[in-house]
């Protein structure tokens, strides 16, 4: 398991959210290592880091808001659903040309 998916298991099971320093504390990870994947994970759309005063310390509150994180995203940025609701062939996603036209037309609207 990577660090990435120890940190997303971890706040799978705090949905109120986590400090930052008790995150790293816990899993037992540097916190150099911890807020590189927390960044990762935020620029995704994984998390949301919230800036927080604690004990005239401040830390960031981390919550959880998406395991699929660019996907939600795109799913938000459309107009219009994806060809695969409704689609009756049995493909893979990573294949399938009608899908890759579907987001790419997402993002060239959104430039």
């Amino acid at each position: 398991m990577t660090i990435k998916d120890e940190v997303i298991e971890y706040l799978r099971s705090k949905p109120e959210g986590v400090y930052q320093k008790d995150l790293w504390r816990d899993l037992g990870i540097d916190s150099r290592s911890c807020s590189r994947v927390l960044l990762d994970l935020e620029r995704k759309g994984v998390i949301e880091r919230e800036k927080v005063v604690v004990d005239g310390t401040v830390t960031y509150k981390i919550k959880l808001i998406s395991e699929n994180g660019d996907e939600s995203v795109i799913l938000i940025l459309s107009e219009s659903l994806p060809p695969c609701i409704g689609c009756r062939e049995e493909c893979e996603p990573e294949w399938c040309e009608l899908l890759e036209i579907w987001i790419r037309d997402v993002f060239d609207k959104k430039k």
